[in-house]
């Protein structure tokens, strides 16, 4: 994945939306794997780091 600080707001509100989707589906088939809630938790906290004022 791509480092999270190169990432545009909009490429990470893709890759959240992305993730969501992936952690959904995985989730119905038999359970979501760590490390892709670790990369929604990593790309979450950097939307919000950009979302509040400088």
């Amino acid at each position: 994945m791509e480092e999270l600080d190169e990432m545009t707001y909009s490429e990470l509100i893709r890759e959240e939306e992305h993730l969501i989707d992936y952690i959904n589906t995985v989730t119905e088939i038999g359970g979501a794997a760590r490390t892709e809630y670790r990369q929604l938790d990593a790309v979450q906290e950097e939307l919000e780091k950009r979302s509040e004022p400088p």
